[in-house]
């Protein structure tokens, strides 16, 4: 059982504020799958990943430096970090091929389902 005392409840004007972040959030993916559809069409989905991390990276350092936390740069198993950063990128470039080449609705149904097969997945792990 659960300590009540210990569960704090948000504040009620926090609730607004959080709606207006998650519709925030949802208009700036939708937003960006539309460019990406865009943009695919002109662009392969290779140079688009390139260029997108190419914009999110001096992004990342600005907010690194706005933080002042200290960031650890060596991580604890390298080789396990440098296969998630290249599944990270095939995953960006698979995400933008759908996009590329599938109606919009298909590939949502696929991005979205993808925590589905990561988990039916996992039993072999």
């Amino acid at each position: 059982m659960h300590d009540t005392a210990s569960i704090q409840r948000p504040i009620s004007g926090n609730y607004a504020f959080g709606i207006m972040m998650a519709l925030l959030a949802f208009f700036a993916f939708s937003s960006m799958d539309a460019v990406s559809r865009i943009l695919t069409q002109e662009l392969s989905p290779a140079v688009f990943t390139v260029c997108t991390a190419l914009i999110a990276f001096p992004l990342q350092l600005a907010y690194f430096r706005l933080v002042k936390e200290d960031i650890v740069w060596r991580p604890a198993v390298p080789h396990l970090t440098l296969t998630r950063a290249a599944l990270s990128g095939f995953t960006a470039l698979s995400a933008f091929t759908a996009f590329q080449l599938l109606p919009l609705a298909e590939a949502y149904v696929f991005i979205f389902a993808s925590p589905l097969f990561v988990t039916a997945l996992s039993v072999f792990v």
